[in-house]
């Protein structure tokens, strides 16, 4: 089945089960639509915590995480709802304060560490920058410069445009 026309693709993974989850734009809202192996849409939700995605990724966990902006959410991959966790609020990672001027590029579950490695980069396409967090998006994360991983001899002429976890 086709997506509408305002729909504005933006990123797209599978589950085990065949099941195809889509990221896009609706106007000004982000959605996420699950597409069983058929091809038919089982579920839909606007997203509201993320004003400008950029990535999906489905975990072995069974979790979904979205990211965009400085925001990155978990949604429980059967009905695509934000994930609560135990306190019964939304989960939701923000960018910490002293890295504001960031915004995500691509994310990627690593499913060995059970972490989220996030790849973000300034609007200037400087200081580019990998942050890893627990799958639960509790405590602190792990912020470090691309060319601490040996990318370059500076962080100006770097730039994150996709990362991958074997």
């Amino acid at each position: 089945k086709a997506l509408p026309t305002e729909f504005e693709f933006v990123d797209m993974d599978t589950d085990v089960d065949g099941n195809v989850y889509v990221v896009g734009r609706s106007g000004s809202r982000t959605t996420v639509k699950k597409f069983d192996s058929a091809g038919l849409v089982v579920d839909e939700q606007s997203i509201p915590e993320i004003t400008d995605p950029v990535a999906i990724e489905m975990a072995t966990n069974g979790y979904l995480y979205l990211a965009g902006g400085t925001r990155l959410v978990r949604l429980v991959a059967r009905d695509l709802t934000i994930d609560q966790g135990t306190g019964n609020s939304n989960i939701v990672f923000t960018i910490p304060n002293s890295f504001r001027d960031l915004r995500f590029r691509d994310l990627v579950y690593v499913s060995a560490s059970q972490k989220i490695l996030l790849g973000a980069q300034n609007p200037g396409n400087r200081w580019p920058r990998f942050i890893s967090i627990a799958e639960n998006l509790t405590g602190s994360a792990t912020v470090t410069e691309v060319r601490a991983m040996g990318v370059g001899s500076s962080s100006a002429g770097s730039s994150v445009r996709a990362i991958t976890a074997d």
